[in-house]
């Protein structure tokens, strides 16, 4: 399935799209990278509108796929589909990196 090991340093301008060996240890770390810099961006944004119950509810929910999908990357399943088991897919983790399934799928 996924690589277990994830790469220290990152090469100058990796491309995710341009490496050949699905969730290599570059991947990981790509991603691992893209999903911190998604929460602390949302620690920021949860300070601007503490107030808001739905947002609040929101942020919770997203900081919890979050988190999720870093223990993924550690456990060695991230990017690929919780009920099939198969590739999830860069282009589709590009844009929602904390997917758990293809979207290929009815869940």
């Amino acid at each position: 399935m996924a690589h277990s090991t994830i790469a220290l340093k990152l090469p100058k301008n990796y491309d995710p799209l341009k490496d050949t060996v699905y969730m290599s240890p570059n991947m990981l770390l790509y991603f691992k990278k893209k999903l911190e810099h998604m929460n602390y961006n949302h620690d920021i944004i949860e300070e601007l509108h503490c107030n808001d119950l739905c947002h609040q509810a929101r942020e919770y929910r997203l900081r919890k796929e979050i988190d999720e999908a870093l223990v993924r990357i550690e456990q060695g399943s991230y990017g690929y589909c919780e009920k099939t088991g198969m590739p999830i897919g860069i282009t589709h983790l590009l844009r929602s990196p904390v997917a758990k399934y293809s979207p290929y799928i009815k869940l």
